[in-house]
């Protein structure tokens, strides 16, 4: 989990430093993009918690990471504003997937001694997380520029989804064992 997280966050700081430095975009049209993404996260976000409640959260949360996998390098691979545009939609559609099914496979599986405990010290990690990565990303950036720390981020963001779909696997096997 930390893995993907800290790959997600890594990245923040370079999308504002590819549209700008790179691809001469303004900080308005970034805002737009970051707009249009939260706007798909809320448009989006009751789908997928029906989903979640109607299949469990790990196909979503498996779907979610496999897409914000994507991202960083879709978002690198061009210059065209209407396909980075789609990238941010298609960001902000399928983040809820991966953030909702998480906290969902969480709550299912935590024991409930000490439940809160467990789900404190979750978002504590986060929030160094959030703190910490983007740092991290920009000294990556100092050495390897950009679409270079883009693409590390595509990549760890990738092994963290496989690592999942890997989890849920062996736990599917576990419970048909049981069954």
């Amino acid at each position: 989990l930390f893995v993907f997280y800290f790959s997600w966050q890594c990245a923040w700081p370079m999308f504002f430093l590819y549209l700008i430095r790179e691809v001469g975009f303004n900080e308005a049209t970034k805002g737009l993009f970051d707009v249009v993404s939260y706007g798909a996260v809320t448009l989006l976000s009751p789908w997928w918690g029906k989903r979640i409640e109607r299949h469990g959260p790990r196909g979503a949360t498996v779907a979610g990471l496999f897409c914000c996998a994507l991202v960083p390098a879709l978002t690198v691979i061009t210059r065209n504003f209407w396909v980075i545009f789609i990238s941010y939609i298609f960001s902000g559609g399928t983040a809820p997937g991966f953030q909702l099914g998480l906290f969902n496979d969480m709550l299912d599986n935590l024991p409930e001694e000490n439940k809160s405990l467990y789900i404190g010290i979750y978002n504590l990690v986060m929030q160094i997380s959030n703190f910490v990565a983007p740092l991290c990303g920009v000294a990556l950036y100092t050495r390897i520029g950009t679409v270079g720390t883009m693409y590390f981020s595509s990549s760890m963001r990738l092994l963290a989804a496989m690592l999942f779909l890997t989890r849920f696997v062996i736990l599917r096997k576990k419970e048909n064992v049981r069954a």
